[in-house]
C-alpha cells in the first residue's frame, strides 16, 4: 500500500509528494522542530498537549504552525488513508521551506509489538542545558542518532545523557525516571532534558495516586545505589517503559511502582476518546 501523507493542506500519496519531501528533509535537517504522537485505537493520544509543544517550538524557530483545527483533522485523515486502526506513529513536522515560509508535514508508520523492558548505556557526550535549543524537539538531532546507535553497539536499547554539569539528564529519546525507596525522581527542565508530554502526565498520576514524586538533580553514581531500586523511562510511543539494566547494573524483575504507573498510564491515556478537530 502506498503512504498517505499531509502535506500543507493537501493528502497524497508519497510518489506525487516526492518533490516536496525532499525539500522537506532537506531543510528539517537544518531548521524543524517535529512532534511523535501515538495512535491508540484510531485515537491520537495527548494531541493537544503534543500541539501545544510544537506551537512552543514553532515559536523559538519563528516557524508558523498551521491552525490546531487543521492538525487535528490532518491527523485523523492521514491515519484512516494509511488504514492504521491499531497502535501506531503519527509524526507531524515543521520545517522552513528553501523559498520562505513554512511546510507542515504529518506521516504515520505502523509500530511494533512493544519490548517489556529497554536497556540504557551511558554515552559519553553531554546535553548542554545551557543551549538555545535545550528542551525544544527540534528535527536537527543527529547527536542522539549517534548516541542511539553507540547504545546498540553496546548491547543496550537507549543512550543515556549526562549534562555539562555531570547530571543525568535524558535518554535519546525518552525521559528517565528512577525509584529509591518509595519516592519517584526525575531529573528537572533546567537539566536540559525535553519537557516530556509523558513524563508530565506520570508527575501528575504519581501525586494523584499519593506516590511521592520529586523533579531533582539526580547523580549518576545514585542510580547505582541500593537506593535507587528501579528505573523506568517514559515517551509517548512508549508510554512507561522499565529499565531492566544501566551499563553494567541489572535491575529486578519485580518493579511494583513502574509497574502500577505503566498500568495507570495505559489505561488513562491510549485508551482516551477521540477528541473532535475544532
Amino acid at each position: 500500500m502506498t503512504e498517505i501523507v499531509w502535506l500543507d493542506g493537501q493528502m497524497l500519496p508519497v510518489p506525487a509528494a516526492a518533490v516536496d519531501l525532499r525539500c522537506v528533509r532537506a531543510v528539517i535537517a537544518g531548521q524543524g522542530v517535529y512532534e511523535t504522537l501515538r495512535l491508540e485505537n484510531g485515537c491520537a493520544a495527548n494531541i493537544d498537549a503534543h500541539l501545544q509543544r510544537l506551537a512552543e517550538g514553532a515559536g523559538r524557530l519563528e516557524l508558523t504552525m498551521p491552525g490546531r483545527g487543521q492538525l487535528h483533522t490532518a491527523v485523523s485523515e492521514v491515519a484512516a488513508a494509511n488504514q492504521l486502526s491499531a497502535a501506531a506513529r503519527i509524526r507531524i513536522d515543521l520545517a522552513r521551506a528553501v523559498k520562505g515560509g513554512t511546510l507542515a508535514l504529518v506521516s504515520a508508520s505502523a509500530l511494533p509489538l512493544p519490548a517489556e523492558s529497554q536497556s540504557l548505556f551511558t554515552v559519553p557526550w553531554r546535553r548542554n542545558e545551557y543551549s538555545p535549543l535545550a528542551g525544544t524537539k527540534y528535527s536537527a538531532c543527529p547527536d542522539n542518532e549517534i548516541a542511539r546507535q553507540a547504545a546498540i553497539t553496546s548491547g543496550c536499547d537507549e543512550a543515556l545523557f549526562l549534562n555539562t554539569r555531570g547530571h543525568v539528564c535524558e535518554g535519546a529519546y525518552s525521559n528517565l525516571f528512577a525509584v529509591t525507596g518509595n519516592t519517584v525522581v526525575t531529573p528537572p527542565l533546567d537539566s536540559g532534558c525535553l519537557p516530556g508530554i509523558t513524563r508530565g502526565i506520570v508527575i501528575q498520576l504519581c501525586r494523584g495516586v499519593g506516590i511521592v514524586c520529586e523533579e531533582r538533580e539526580l547523580r549518576p553514581d545514585k542510580l547505582f545505589t541500593d537506593a535507587t531500586s528501579e528505573m523506568f523511562l517514559t515517551s509517548s510511543i512508549r508510554g512507561v517503559m522499565p529499565v531492566n539494566r544501566l551499563d553494567a547494573r541489572n535491575f529486578p524483575a519485580e518493579r511494583p511502582i513502574t509497574a502500577a504507573l505503566r498500568t495507570l498510564y495505559a489505561s488513562r491515556h491510549f485508551q482516551q476518546a477521540a477528541v473532535p478537530p475544532r
